[in-house]
């Protein structure tokens, strides 16, 4: 058998269990490069006279591999507690500090708003370390643990499930397409953006460049608003020229049946005429209370 000193032998196995990749359940090899045996954790714990540390880090390893556990989320509560499958309400309470939270999976678009503003409001003193926070972590897509990045590239590995994805767009990264991903497009046209913006300074195109959409968004706005007005103008012109064509059939109609008609025949005519009138009347004037709204919100 191989033999190696103890204290080598426990940073040998707390390095192993800090592996990215490492299963509680899987075979170690001999610190031995030489030797080609495996072994199981079981037995290199029971060679270690003193291993309560390693027992300790080899529990906090399976709670967190474990999707039945959960962690209280509050700073400096390390307390973790079953997963019911089945519970009356969506809300965790901490039997330790007796913090209340959410599930990741249970909460919503707009509770994540409130929860995050509300934190805002509690953490006064320490706001931007907050939002530090808050921006550099992220959950994971596989099992929603929280992950900060503090450097690397965008390749990430969850160390609870092994799920390895994306930074930024959280694709799968064995199914990953740079095409698709939000930071191809950022880095592509940001680039692009930049050398723009420096050869605009460079030659002082920049002040000629936004006078010319300062003046191009003020011609759109008077455009605009001429356009409604001549709209409205014209449109009210056409309904009374044709309100008074109406007017004059209507007097004709009304002399040709005093000559010709009598009794209920003209008595409903006229109620009719009078009733289509009165319609136009309406509608007239709903048009010249409603329109330039109308015509605001199309343009």
């Amino acid at each position: 058998e191989c033999q190696i000193c103890i204290q080598c032998y426990k940073l040998y196995l707390t390095l192993q269990i800090s592996e990215l990749h490492f299963n509680i359940n899987s075979n170690i090899r001999c610190p031995n490069q030489q030797c080609p045996q495996l072994y199981q954790m079981q037995e290199y714990l029971l060679a270690i006279p003193d291993c309560e540390d390693l027992n300790d880090q080899l529990f906090h390893r399976y709670l967190q591999q474990d999707d039945s556990m959960r962690n209280c989320p509050k700073k400096g509560c390390h307390y973790y507690g079953f997963f019911p499958e089945k519970s009356c309400s969506d809300q965790f309470i901490c039997e330790i500090c007796q913090t209340e939270w959410k599930d990741n999976y249970n909460i919503r678009l707009n509770e994540r708003i409130y929860l995050f503003l509300n934190n805002i409001l509690l953490i006064k003193n320490d706001i931007f370390t907050y939002l530090y926070e808050y921006i550099m972590t992220k959950e994971c897509p596989n099992c929603g643990i929280p992950i900060t990045k503090n450097g690397g590239c965008m390749h990430m590995n969850c160390k609870k499930c092994l799920y390895e994805f994306c930074w930024v767009c959280k694709q799968n990264y064995s199914y990953h397409k740079k095409t698709q991903c939000v930071a191809y497009f950022y880095a592509k046209y940001g680039i692009l953006q930049y050398n723009l913006v420096n050869f605009l300074v460079l030659f002082n195109l920049h002040n000629a460049i936004f006078n010319f959409i300062y003046e191009l968004l003020v011609y759109i706005g008077y455009s605009i608003v001429f356009n409604i007005l001549a709209f409205q103008f014209y449109f009210l012109l056409f309904c009374w020229r044709n309100y008074q064509i109406s007017q004059q059939y209507t007097q004709q109609w009304i002399q040709l049946n005093l000559a010709q008609q009598k009794g209920k025949i003209f008595h409903y005519v006229y109620s009719y005429i009078h009733y289509m009138r009165n319609l136009y009347f309406y509608y007239l004037l709903f048009l010249r209370k409603f329109l330039p709204c109308i015509a605001f919100y199309a343009y």
